[in-house]
């Protein structure tokens, strides 16, 4: 890599390519002389650019500099954005941008002549700008002197937000999202979507649900071409239409029973599915669209049988993607998928139309992310996560390291994007601003190519997004990421805080997919939170990192309300206690039982707040309602545990907590295994993949234990 050490003080995000030093050299300053020049040619980019430099300057300086033609007057400290081939004149104090720095590559140069930006390119140019402001936010009115020669590794550096997982955002959420991955040179956005489009054509797909409206996509889409963000549009168009298939006007175009897949083998449901594409498409000037088609868990297993047993199911997967395929063309877009079907099936993968972009999605650390192998010669991205689904705080630790690794393969085997996903499984409850840290981790490894040490980042995102000098935030964050998920924890046991807080408040499986020493760490990593969050500048960010923190103490004293019963129960059965003293400790459980279920609608009411802060009220219910049930399970396990204490200040014999009856009380993963085990009941167990049929093998163990 090129040189990469800033003048003192100054950090960058992400890290340019080159940054040469000119110790000894003036540098510039901006005061009331300072002009921002742009060309005579230039237009609404250029001056778009411009603003975003101006609106910095104002904020850290407080100087209002005006946007005037390129001619530096006598006495100007000149500020100048120079697109080569339209504005040459300006470029002499920068040199020309050469061609090793591509379509966004940018040269910054800052001397006692003032501060060019050149760039080939719009997005050059902007992006030169976004660095030019990190320097001023550091350096204030005096910039030192400095060359920057700077241009991404990945050509295609996107985020996927999950808005159909009962989250939907809000415009203003959007518009925030935008802005900042543009500055931390983003180009790309995807929104993923099931059911959550509201379409003028099928309106009942989910009537209730809040869904992005065509006016919405419109007025995003505009906003991301002024940020230079290429705003992809994506609809599943396979698997995963639960919602949709479930109502009765759409049922008879599933695949089975199960209501997950479209029927492959169904005109009419292909027919529904253009349908929706030309109501979708046209408020998107994308090039691009995103039919995922991942996980058709029943797909040919039901309508289309007869096909599958002729030509089998690869076959069939092939068929269903080529037809939509020619969908997409018509409509002159160029397909994107997601590629773990062909995980199943790799000697298909090749019977693919070759402008298909593979999307190869992994979430875990590995040692080496090998799928990308199986692509090379093919156009494809890779595809990390945030860890954030399933979980109050997202999976730092885990997620670095899969970033990391995936974008460093994915670079060696030819890629040419990668794709952040945030997913919201079973209900999107995790806090929106939890996840900055790791898109603009995302962001760092996809402009460098994953070469940026991760202690380097730390530095540069504490100094610049959480404007905290000291480091101490960030360092918390990291450390309650660990403890949540640790990385030598199993896949499993690292989702499980989601599925615990709505959790019965007696699982005996608690402690066995949470041992107490993680708790502990849990507790005390929330807690060290806390005296750090007066210093978060941002409110949104230290509102709901304070609630998350707060979130995870509660369910570390649920926790340990759970093992002070087992403890008082197995001494009492063991006749290691008195009595009396067994009486008291149940007495002592009660009341702390009695004070978390008081705790419950508390904690409903802020989580709606919360949610209000990023979305709209949409599918929340699907939260709130788990709280609800909650509520009433604390009633039923207080019963029990009062049954107990009871029978032990007669001189009876207490139970166990293995004797404890939920009473079929079910928790999120409960209720996802009895789902996924309807499966096997419609399609037959031996029929399905072998992940899905392990998973389903080992839900019902767990049921049954």
């Amino acid at each position: 890599m090129a040189q990469r050490a800033a003048p003192a003080d100054l950090v960058f995000l992400p890290y340019p390519r080159s940054i040469e030093r000119r110790e000894g050299e003036p540098g510039c300053v901006i005061d009331l002389a300072t002009r921002l020049l742009i060309g005579g040619q230039a237009g609404a980019e250029t001056m778009f650019a411009a603003g975003t430099v101006r609106d910095a300057i104002r904020e850290t300086v407080g100087i209002e500099v005006p946007i005037t033609p390129l001619v530096a007057a006598a006495g100007d400290r000149p500020i100048r954005l120079v697109l080569q081939g339209r504005d040459d004149g300006g470029a002499d104090a920068a040199g020309p941008v050469t061609e090793d720095f591509g379509a966004e590559g940018y040269v910054l140069t800052v001397g006692a002549g003032g501060v060019t930006v050149v760039a080939a390119t719009e997005a050059g140019l902007y992006y030169g700008a976004q660095t030019l402001i990190q320097v001023i936010q550091q350096a204030g009115r005096r910039l030192p002197a400095l060359r920057i020669a700077d241009a991404p590794v990945l050509p295609n550096r996107g985020l996927m937000l999950d808005a159909s997982r009962s989250k939907v955002p809000t415009r203003e959420t959007l518009e925030k999202l935008v802005r900042r991955l543009s500055h931390y040179k983003y180009n790309q956005l995807q929104l993923y979507i099931e059911h959550t489009f509201a379409s003028r054509e099928h309106p009942s797909i989910a009537p209730d649900v809040g869904g992005l409206t065509p006016n919405d996509l419109l007025h995003l889409d505009a906003l991301c071409r002024q940020h230079h963000i290429d705003l992809v549009p994506n609809w599943q168009s396979l698997g995963h239409q639960r919602t949709m298939l479930e109502n009765p006007r759409y049922a008879h175009l599933a695949e089975t029973d199960w209501r997950w897949s479209f029927a492959s083998t169904s005109d009419e449901a292909f027919e529904t599915v253009e349908e929706i594409y030309a109501d979708l498409l046209p408020n998107f000037s994308s090039k691009y669209f995103n039919i995922d088609a991942d996980e058709p868990w029943d797909m040919g297993l039901g309508v289309s049988k007869a096909r599958t047993d002729e030509i089998g199911a690869g076959r069939v997967y092939i068929e269903h993607i080529r037809r939509l395929h020619e969908i997409v063309s018509r409509h002159g877009r160029t397909m994107m998928m997601w590629a773990d079907v062909f995980w199943h099936y790799p000697e298909l993968v090749g019977e693919l139309p070759d402008d298909i972009v593979l999307l190869d999605w992994w979430y875990e650390p590995k040692e080496r992310y090998d799928t990308v192998g199986k692509l090379q010669g093919r156009r494809f991205y890779v595809c990390p996560g945030t860890g954030a689904w399933l979980s109050l705080f997202p999976r730092v630790e885990r997620a670095i390291v899969n970033v990391q690794g995936f974008v460093r393969d994915g670079v060696a085997a030819g890629a040419e994007g990668m794709l952040m996903t945030d997913w919201g499984d079973y209900g999107h409850f995790t806090m929106f601003e939890n996840t900055w840290y790791l898109y603009l981790w995302v962001a760092e490894c996809g402009w460098n190519g994953a070469q940026t040490p991760i202690e380097d980042y730390d530095v540069a995102v504490s100094r610049l997004f959480y404007r905290d000098l000291s480091g101490r935030l960030v360092a918390a964050m990291r450390a309650l990421g660990e403890a949540i998920a640790p990385l030598d924890g199993d896949v499993r046991t690292n989702m499980v805080t989601g599925a615990m807080f709505w959790g019965d408040p007696l699982d005996r499986r608690a402690t066995k997919v949470m041992p107490p020493e993680r708790m502990a760490a849990i507790r005390d990593a929330a807690e060290a939170i806390f005296p750090l969050l007066d210093g978060v500048r941002d409110p949104a960010i230290r509102h709901e990192l304070g609630f998350s923190a707060f979130h995870l103490t509660v369910l570390a004293e649920r926790y340990e309300t759970f093992t002070a019963l087992v403890e008082v129960l197995d001494a009492a059965r063991s006749g290691g206690a008195p009595t009396g003293a067994t009486v008291m400790a149940l007495d002592d459980v009660l009341a702390r039982l009695e004070a978390q279920r008081r705790q419950i609608p508390v904690l409903s009411e802020e989580f709606l707040e919360r949610w209000h802060g990023h979305a709209r009220h949409s599918e929340v219910g699907v939260s709130l309602d788990r709280f609800a049930r909650q509520a009433d399970q604390y009633r039923h396990a207080m019963a029990w545990v009062r049954q107990q204490r009871d029978r032990a200040a007669g001189g009876g014999e207490v139970s166990g907590i293995d004797a404890y009856d939920s009473g079929g009380y079910l928790g999120i993963m409960d209720e996802v295994a009895i789902w996924v085990g309807k499966l096997a009941d419609v399609v037959g167990l031996e029929n399905l993949s072998p992940d899905i049929r392990g998973y389903i093998e080992a839900s019902r163990g767990e049921l049954e234990s």
